[in-house]
């Protein structure tokens, strides 16, 4: 490798690059239009990088972009009430379930032909998944997720 340390720094660059695209959105907007603007805008910039998408499951995700952008997602959750000993947990479910979307739409395990439906089906998933937000932020009797 002429450019970088070794494969592991090839790597972690890739999944730099794709991160960086995705357009994060302003602090100003609420907590639940934040996560929804940046839900959609990491599905767009993942989906223009079909073949990195195994990289944000296989690598620890320790760069500037990926740390800013779990950064973003902790404070929306914050703002959202989640107490912090859950943000963690629930920012690994978000960023999963965008990931796994994605990986599901180019894999074909979906028809292609069937953008308009996905396009509604991701927003549905996604209101279901604010909806899990509210639900750990409104839960006041301290029960616990489990072991962290």
């Amino acid at each position: 490798y002429r450019h970088v340390a070794d494969k592991e720094a090839l790597l972690d660059g890739v999944l730099e690059t794709v991160v960086t695209g995705i357009a994060l959105p302003g602090p100003e907007l609420a907590w639940d239009l934040l996560l929804t603007a940046l839900a959609l805008a990491e599905r767009a910039a993942r989906r223009r990088h079909p073949t990195a998408l195994g990289l944000a499951f296989t690598r620890p995700g320790d760069t500037p972009a990926v740390r800013r952008l779990v950064d973003v997602i902790h404070g929306a959750l914050a703002d959202a009430g989640v107490p912090a000993g859950e943000r963690s947990r629930l920012e690994r479910m978000i960023s999963t379930f965008v990931v796994g979307f994605v990986v599901s739409e180019v894999s074909g395990r979906f028809p292609r032909d069937i953008e308009t439906f996905l396009a509604r089906e991701y927003r549905a998933d996604l209101a279901d998944v604010l909806g899990l937000v509210r639900a750990v932020a409104a839960r006041d009797d301290g029960s616990a997720a489990g072991p962290r």
